[in-house]
C-alpha cells in the first residue's frame, strides 16, 4: 500500500461490531463458567468476578487488529492474559481458601477468549452478523439451563437470562450497523447524500435498543418490588377500611342496626408485620404499578435526552431557494478520446489522490488475475466482498479511501 497507508499500524473499519460480537462470544463463557461453578462448587467465584472477563476480550479485539507480525501478536495476547489473571488475583482472590481454584477457572476463560481471537484474526471468511449465530448461542444458553436446573442449582439460572438478554441487545445492535455499513455503504461515501442525519438516526435506533433492554434489566434488579408491594397493601388495606366504616355508619342510621359490613382492610395483614404476605389483589396492583412506573420513567428519560440533544445542535435554519442561482444542466456533445494502447501510460493523477487510484487499480486487476470477477456494473462495495473472501481484508480501509478520492471527500 501507500506510505500513508503502511503508517496506519490499526484497522478501525468495523471495530465497534467486531467488538460487540467478541462480547457475544464472552458472555456464553460466562454462562459456561457459571455452570462449571456450580459443577465443582467454587463458592469464592461469583458471577460479578466472571463479568470482568470482558476486559481482556476487548483488548484481543484491539491486539488482533494491529498490523504486526504474526510472532509478535500472539506474544501480546500471551502477556496481556497473563498480566489480567495476575491483576485479577491480586485485587479479588488474595487470601480466599479456594485462591488456586479460581485462577484455574479464569486462566481457562482467558485461555478461550485468546483461542477465539486467533481463530477470528485468521478465518478467511466474511464476519458479518447473521441471524444464525444468534440463533446457535441462545441454544448453547438453553442447553445450560435445562443443565443447571437438572443440577438443582435454580439461582444461577438467573444469570444464564442476565447473559442471553445481554447477548440478545449486542446481536441486535451490531446487526444494526452491519445492515447500515451493507445496505448504504454507497450513500455513506457519497458527497451528494446527509450522510452525518443518516449516521445519526442509526445510533439513535442503536441506543434505544440498548436503553430499553438494560432499563429492563435495571428494573429486574433493583426496582424495589417489596416496598412497592407493601405500600399498595396499606393503601388497599386503609381505603377497604375507609369504605366499610362508611358503609356501616349509613347502615346504623338507616336502620339502627350494629356493624353488618366486614371491614375487610382489617383483614389484611399489616405490612410491616414479620408474616406479611401481600394479598392477589396487591400482587395485581404491584405488577401494574411497576408497568406503568417504567413506562413512564423510559418515555421520560427518552423525552428528555432528545431535547437536551436538540437544544445544543446548532440550528441551521430552513434554506431558500434562489431562483437566479437555481443549477440548469447542459447537455453538450463531448468527443471521443482514442483508446488507449496497450503499453500507454495510465494517468492516475498526482499527489496523494493520484497515488491512492493507483494502488486501488493495481489492488483490484490482482485481484482479477485471482479469480474475481469484475463487470461494468459492479460497485466498488461488490468488489470488497469478493477481495475479502480471498483473504486480502485490509481492502476495506483502501475501498473506503478510493471512494473519499472518487467522490472527492476532502475531509474523509
Amino acid at each position: 500500500m501507500t506510505d500513508n497507508l503502511e503508517k496506519k499500524r490499526f484497522v478501525s473499519s468495523y471495530l465497534v461490531i467486531d467488538l460487540m460480537t467478541s462480547l457475544m462470544v464472552c458472555f456464553t463463557m460466562i454462562s459456561f463458567a457459571v455452570m462449571s461453578l456450580v459443577y465443582f462448587v467454587v463458592t469464592d467465584m461469583s458471577y460479578i468476578h466472571l463479568i470482568f472477563t470482558v476486559i481482556p476480550c476487548a483488548a484481543f479485539v484491539l491486539i488482533r487488529r494491529l498490523r504486526i507480525p504474526q510472532p509478535l501478536m500472539l506474544l501480546l495476547h500471551v502477556l496481556t492474559g497473563v498480566a489480567y489473571v495476575i491483576v485479577f488475583d491480586k485485587l479479588f482472590l488474595t487470601g480466599m481458601k479456594q485462591e488456586i481454584g479460581c485462577i484455574f477457572f479464569v486462566s481457562i476463560h482467558v485461555l478461550a477468549l485468546f483461542i477465539h481471537s486467533m481463530t477470528h484474526r485468521y478465518s478467511r471468511k466474511s464476519h458479518h452478523v447473521t441471524f444464525d449465530n444468534l440463533v446457535v448461542l441462545l441454544s448453547v444458553h438453553t442447553v445450560l439451563l435445562a443443565i443447571i436446573a437438572i443440577m438443582g442449582a435454580y439461582d444461577r439460572n438467573f444469570y444464564v437470562l442476565l447473559d442471553s438478554i445481554v447477548i440478545v441487545g449486542l446481536h441486535f445492535a451490531a446487526r444494526q450497523l452491519d445492515v447500515f455499513d451493507t445496505k448504504y455503504y454507497h450513500n455513506l461515501h457519497s458527497s451528494t447524500q446527509p450522510i452525518k442525519s443518516m449516521k445519526s438516526q442509526n445510533h439513535y435506533t442503536i441506543v434505544l435498543i440498548f436503553g430499553g433492554i438494560f432499563f429492563a434489566l435495571f428494573l429486574l434488579l433493583f426496582m424495589p418490588v417489596d416496598m412497592i408491594s407493601k405500600g399498595i397493601q396499606t393503601v388497599i388495606g386503609a381505603v377497604f377500611s375507609f369504605i366499610g366504616m362508611i358503609l356501616n355508619y349509613i347502615n346504623r342510621w338507616v336502620h339502627g342496626g350494629g356493624d353488618d359490613y366486614i371491614n375487610t382492610g382489617a383483614g389484611l395483614t399489616p405490612a410491616n408485620d414479620e408474616n406479611y404476605e401481600p394479598s392477589e389483589w396487591a400482587e395485581i396492583i404491584t405488577v401494574v404499578v411497576i408497568v406503568l412506573l417504567a413506562l413512564l420513567f423510559f418515555f421520560v428519560v427518552v423525552t428528555t435526552i432528545r431535547r437536551i440533544i436538540k437544544r445544543f445542535q446548532v440550528a441551521e435554519g430552513t434554506s431558500k431557494v434562489d431562483e437566479d442561482k437555481i443549477v440548469v444542466d447542459i447537455i453538450e456533445d463531448v468527443p471521443q478520446q482514442k483508446k488507449s494502447s496497450l503499453f500507454s501510460r495510465r494517468d492516475f493523477g498526482e499527489g496523494y489522490e493520484g497515488k491512492i487510484r493507483k494502488k486501488y487499480y493495481q489492488t483490484v486487476t490482482r485481484a482479477i488475475r485471482s479469480g474475481i470477477t469484475v463487470k461494468p456494473a459492479t460497485s466498488t462495495r461488490q468488489i470488497e466482498e469478493q477481495i475479502k473472501e480471498k483473504g486480502d481484508q485490509s481492502i476495506s480501509e483502501l475501498t473506503s479511501l478510493y471512494n473519499s478520492v472518487r467522490y472527492n471527500k476532502k475531509d474523509s
